[in-house]
């Protein structure tokens, strides 16, 4: 159904030069996920966890713990040599676009790997086997991102595989996506 949705997206977009952002990749992948679950006669609430007020207290945690797993991985690399900064003129309307394009990217990606996708393979296969499948398709996603020559790609994708066995088991143990939508 995604496949469906997103190939003749993607064709158009390159046919008009129409830029298929991240907030399109949400959406259509927000509502395949809607609809496979309710053709599995399922709840959204059993692919999202419910929304309440303790939802509310552990998205503003996991902001924050979400903000070392990011932060964490590349001080080490500046700390070692590995990545350099430069700074350019500071603005707050590239920050804020940057933030929102992180969000729907995490919105976006755990949707898809850790929503409906990966219920579908712990039931197949169990919960350890469906992690380290989803680990490995989350890493093959993320493998050939732009600037990681050399260490630093290791280095990024030892951090993207445990980090998605992090938010596998996150979800496992929260039945909820609050957590990895930070």
């Amino acid at each position: 159904m995604l496949f469906s949705l997103l190939f003749p997206q993607t064709i158009l977009a390159d046919r008009f030069s129409f830029e298929f952002s991240m907030a399109h990749h949400a959406i259509v992948i927000s509502i395949v996920s809607v609809i496979c679950q309710l053709l599995m006669r399922k709840k959204i609430n059993d692919l999202t966890g419910g929304i309440n007020l303790i939802w509310l207290k552990d998205f503003l945690n996991d902001l924050f713990f979400d903000a070392i797993l990011m932060i964490l991985p590349v001080l080490l690399l500046t700390i070692f040599g590995f990545v350099n900064w430069q700074v350019n003129i500071f603005s707050f309307s590239i920050i804020f676009s940057g933030f929102s394009i992180l969000l729907l990217a995490s919105l976006t990606e755990d949707l898809f790997f850790r929503g409906f996708m990966f219920q579908l393979f712990i039931q197949a296969f169990g919960k350890w086997p469906a992690q380290l499948i989803v680990a490995s398709l989350f890493l093959l996603t993320h493998i050939n991102n732009p600037g990681m020559p050399g260490i630093v790609k290791k280095m990024a994708s030892i951090n993207i595989f445990v980090a998605s066995i992090m938010f596998g088991i996150a979800y496992l143990k929260t039945a909820s996506l609050v957590m990895l939508l930070c």
